[in-house]
């Protein structure tokens, strides 16, 4: 029960925008870099110049998503820990 699944990527308005700039070709390979990049954390060393910045950009997004994603694990953990602390210690009489 404590193993959480993480989630995939949120595909936002601004990667939206981001992706239709490029050829679909292009596209796709970047779909696939990102891929890698999220569930496998290996980024390519031969990224081609032209998506470099859609790169950069979109990778900062889904660490930000990352990053949200774990706070609120850990919130949620916390709060789920004290809930039942406290509900043993009113059951024990303390």
């Amino acid at each position: 029960m404590n193993e959480r699944k993480e989630p995939g990527i949120v595909i936002t308005k601004a990667m939206s925008q981001a992706f239709e700039k490029l050829p679909d070709d292009q596209c796709g390979k970047l779909l696939k870099i990102l891929m890698d990049y999220r569930f496998n954390g290996v980024l390519p060393s031969d990224v081609p110049p032209e998506m470099t910045m859609f790169l950069s950009f979109i990778i900062s997004l889904i660490d930000e998503q990352m990053k949200k994603y774990n706070e609120t694990c850990e919130k949620n953990k916390k709060n789920i820990e004290d809930y039942w602390k406290s509900k043993i210690k009113k059951e024990q009489g303390f």
